[in-house]
C-alpha cells in the first residue's frame, strides 16, 4: 500500500533537479533518504526504481512545464528539515508515514494504536516544527528537505 510513495518519487526524479541528480549517482542512498523521511516503498518498488534505467527520468524532465518544477530548497527550509530529521520521536515518524499513505487520522490511530485526537496533537506538534499550517505543505517541506544538502546535527 505504497503507491503514494511511489507516486512521490516518481514526482522527484521528474521534478527536482538536485534530487534526480544524486538519484543517478547513488540511487539506493537517495531512495533509504527518503524512507528515513517517511516516504514508504516496498522491496520490490525499490527494486523496480534501481532496475530502471536511472537516465530515463533526465530524458523526460525536461519535458515538465516549468511551472511544476521543484526549485532547490531555501537555506532556511533546509535548516529546519534538518532540524525535524533530528529531532522526530517514533510516534511522529508513524503519523508521517501515515500522511504519505494518505490516510486520515482515525486510521492512522486504528494502524498504530492511539486516538484520533492523539494524531491529530502530533499533526500540530509537526506543524510547529516545520513551520507549517497543512498537511501538503508538511508533505512538501519533508519531501523538499530530502533532496538538500546533507549537513552534521548542530
Amino acid at each position: 500500500m505504497s503507491s503514494w510513495g511511489v507516486q512521490l518519487v516518481i514526482g522527484k526524479l521528474l521534478t527536482d533537479d538536485a534530487f534526480r541528480q544524486r538519484f543517478e549517482t547513488c540511487a539506493r542512498e537517495s531512495l533509504t533518504r527518503l524512507g528515513e523521511q517517511g516516504v514508504e516503498l516496498t522491496d520490490g518498488e525499490v527494486a523496480a526504481f534501481l532496475d530502471t534505467d536511472r537516465h530515463v527520468w533526465s530524458t523526460m524532465a525536461p519535458q515538465i512545464d516549468a511551472r511544476l518544477r521543484t526549485k532547490r530548497p531555501s537555506e532556511v527550509a533546509c535548516a529546519t528539515v534538518q532540524h525535524l530529521r533530528n529531532s522526530l520521536t517514533a510516534r511522529e515518524r508513524q503519523v508521517l508515514r501515515g500522511i504519505f499513505q494518505g490516510h486520515t487520522n482515525k486510521q492512522i490511530g486504528l494502524e498504530i494504536g492511539v486516538s484520533e485526537s492523539a494524531v491529530k496533537g502530533t499533526l500540530q506538534h509537526l506543524f510547529r516544527k516545520t513551520r507549517v499550517r497543512t498537511r501538503a505543505q508538511l508533505v512538501r517541506v519533508v519531501v523538499e528537505g530530502s533532496s538538500g544538502p546533507a549537513t552534521s546535527a548542530g
